[in-house]
């Protein structure tokens, strides 16, 4: 079984928190939460369509 990597509870505690416990982000809050663009959100993270990523992914490409 994989291991998680260092501070991915925490970041994904702090993204809950943030969202008070949203687990699906749009492109819109990811980019209000990391503070740039939204097209830079999408380049950066890979964040394709319109459904967003879920805050356990987020956490997960955050720590990479």
């Amino acid at each position: 079984m994989p291991r998680e990597r260092e501070g991915y509870r925490e970041q994904l505690s702090d993204i809950l928190e943030y969202f008070d416990d949203r687990r699906l982000l749009s492109v819109s809050d990811v980019s209000r939460y990391l503070g740039i663009s939204r097209q830079r959100a999408r380049k950066r993270l890979n964040i394709t369509g319109d459904k967003g990523v879920s805050a356990t992914e987020l956490a997960r490409k955050l720590i990479t």
